[in-house]
């Protein structure tokens, strides 16, 4: 062999050696970032509705009574109705209805979220009050908690408790989320480091304080996205995640946190507002083709966090806008560990799953089936597909 050849035969074994190292390294990967941690079961858990229910709500939850018996509780509210249905997940039966006056003397106004402690003590927050009203299972106020003004008399904000943010509690202490007040578009991030989050309401005191607490420092860093977020408790810890940050931040007393990394492996960050936010076609289509984090839930049986992401689609000219915004099409869930280290992610079938309908029961995560383009979604049945989790 001439040393041309030489020379040639050398480069060859060269650059296939770079080529299998670099295909072996890709596959690893791969196979890492779509490691089915999470599989999508055939088994469905349905519950039989009339037409005075509506197939998909702003809050449901799951509670297990002393008895160790679970129920889905699922605010039910309509034009005609108000109420929280309770199923238990034994029967599939509809066993309960805890009606909630909207005017009145047990008057407080359209649910956005609810507690269940015990069937004689269920905390109900509403979009408009600026209490919470403790209720029986009648739907009777026992007792209210102004929450209007903190103890230094600043005035505050309706929470907005509904599936990304649940009522959570410190001991004797309600934590409610609060977002930002005042024009979004106006603020600077200096403006926007001022606004605390998180209110606390002490149950027994009946006062309430803002714990200083606030969105990332370098939220509007690259340019202005939501500020909105999600938050759950678990066991000491209190996660947050934000619309457009790939990172949890981890707190156990709101002042000092950990932050974590838990992107998507199918986006590198959200991009900022248009530059005509003010234009609401504009500002919907923009929310259409970005992809954001959506919330948390925290799978105590698991001791993981589902992250859930809506992901963005190319929007046409006779889309739908509004219906797109309201039932994102496509999305993701990402699962993190309790040592809040990404362990996967799954990318959801369009069009087929309503991710804001999601709970965690013994079994796994169950999500809603009831996606309005579903071709199999029922109007008479609420319907979800168990989730598997795979150790």
């Amino acid at each position: 062999m001439n040393l041309s050849k030489q020379i040639t035969y050398c480069l060859i074994l060269i650059l296939s050696s770079l080529y299998l190292s670099c295909s072996t390294s890709d596959s690893q990967n791969k196979t890492l970032e779509n490691l089915p941690i999470l599989n999508i079961s055939n088994q469905i858990l349905t519950f039989e509705i009339d037409s005075n229910v509506i197939n998909r709500t702003k809050f449901l939850y799951t509670y297990t009574d002393e008895n160790g018996k679970e129920y889905l509780a699922y605010a039910n509210v309509t034009n005609k109705r108000n109420e929280i249905l309770v199923f238990s997940l034994d029967s599939k039966e509809l066993v309960k209805i805890i009606p909630i006056d909207i005017e009145g003397p047990n008057g407080v106004g359209f649910i956005r979220g609810f507690y269940i402690k015990d069937w004689n003590t269920i905390y109900v927050t509403s979009h408009s009050t600026l209490y919470i009203a403790i209720i029986n299972q009648y739907g009777e106020i026992k007792r209210k908690i102004d929450y209007s003004r903190t103890k230094d008399n600043q005035n505050t904000s309706p929470a907005i408790v509904d599936y990304h943010n649940p009522i959570l509690f410190d001991r004797h202490k309600i934590l409610l989320p609060i977002l930002p007040d005042g024009n979004w578009t106006y603020m600077t991030q200096e403006d926007l480091n001022k606004k605390y989050i998180c209110l606390q309401v002490d149950t027994i005191k009946k006062e309430a304080a803002y714990l200083s607490f606030t969105l990332p420092k370098d939220y509007w860093l690259e340019g202005k996205k939501d500020p909105i977020f999600s938050r759950i408790k678990a066991k000491d810890k209190f996660v947050y995640s934000f619309l457009g940050d790939n990172y949890l931040y981890v707190t156990q007393d709101h002042n000092k946190f950990d932050k974590y990394f838990a992107g998507s492996q199918f986006f590198e960050k959200m991009k900022p507002y248009p530059k005509n936010k003010g234009d609401v076609i504009d500002y919907m289509k923009y929310m259409c083709e970005n992809s954001y984090y959506d919330y948390l839930i925290y799978d105590e049986y698991r001791e993981v966090f589902y992250r859930f992401v809506n992901l963005g689609i190319e929007v046409t000219s006779k889309a739908n806008l509004e219906k797109l915004v309201s039932y994102p099409p496509l999305a993701s869930i990402i699962i993190i560990d309790k040592n809040f280290k990404k362990i996967g992610e799954l990318k959801l079938p369009q069009n087929k799953f309503l991710i804001s309908n999601a709970f965690v029961a013994k079994e796994g995560l169950y999500i809603s089936n009831n996606h309005p383009e579903n071709p199999e979604m029922q109007d008479d049945k609420l319907s979800f597909t168990l989730f598997k989790f795979r150790n």
